[in-house]
Parts: structure tokens; sequence; C-alpha cells
């Protein structure tokens, strides 16, 4: 009965620790939330990107287009809710590659082909930091490739 009781509270506690992510969901702090649950680190997805490069289109968003202003929050949603519908269970590693094959899509569906060269350089300038990383070398030329054919 002790055990049970022990599994029930602890499903409780987790339970809660998502619910209380729900409520940012249109928030960078919603990388910090699910890191916390998840215990994946400083330097995992959710800080070391996630939340560090929503901070950095927040912080540039005054620089885009209304179009560009657009797509950065339409690309945020995307992004955020593409994690929060992520099976639970995964590990970190497998949260980070899953969380990385959405960037591709939400880029497309966000209207990133549709921004204006001028846009686009400003995308590229606050990410470009990160361009060293193969797997997101590879989500930009697929983002591109994905432009070429509209």
């Amino acid at each position: 009965m002790k055990l049970l009781l022990i599994i029930f509270s602890l499903f409780s506690l987790n339970t809660f620790a998502f619910e209380e992510c729900q409520n940012l969901l249109s928030d960078c702090e919603y990388y910090t939330c699910i890191n916390k649950i998840k215990k994946c680190g400083k330097r995992s997805y959710f800080e070391s990107f996630g939340r560090k490069y929503c901070h950095k289109f927040a912080k540039w968003e005054h620089k885009f287009s209304s179009q560009g202003k657009n797509w950065i929050e339409d690309t945020k949603t995307c992004l955020i809710t593409s994690i929060d519908e992520l099976e639970e269970s995964l590990n970190c590693k497998q949260f980070k590659r899953a969380a990385v094959s959405q960037h591709v899509p939400c880029y497309i569906n966000s209207g990133y082909c549709e921004l204006s060269n001028k846009d686009k350089a400003r995308v590229t300038a606050t990410v470009i930091a990160t361009m060293w990383r193969p797997d997101l070398i590879k989500a930009a030329m697929q983002v591109l490739s994905s432009c070429r054919k509209k």
C-alpha cells in the first residue's frame, strides 16, 4: 500500500510540473521549465539552444519587418508546441534529436520562404554562431532546398 502511495505521489508531482510548463507555451522560459523536469543540465538542448535562441530572436525582434516578427512568433510557437507534444519518456538525447528535427518544418510552415531577403539575413545573423554543428547545417540546407521548390 505504501509503495502504491509513493508511486502515485511521484506521478502527481511530475504531472503538476508538466502542467506548470503548459502556462509557458508562449514563453521562452518553457525551455527552462521542461529542462528542470527532464534534468538534462545547463548544456542541454533546452538551455543552450532552445531558450538561448528564443531569447536572441526576442531581443532582435525590433529589427525585423512585421512579417518577420510574425514569423518569429509563429516559429517559437511551433517549436515549443512540437516539444510539448513529444513523448515524456524520451531521454535528453532523444528529446534533443526530436526537437531539432522540428526546426525545418517549423521554419517552413511559419513562412520562412516568404520572408524578405532582409529578414532572412537577420535570421541567419541570429543563428550563425551555431552553423558549425552538422545537424544544424543539414537543417539549414533542408530549409533552403524547400524554399527553392516553392
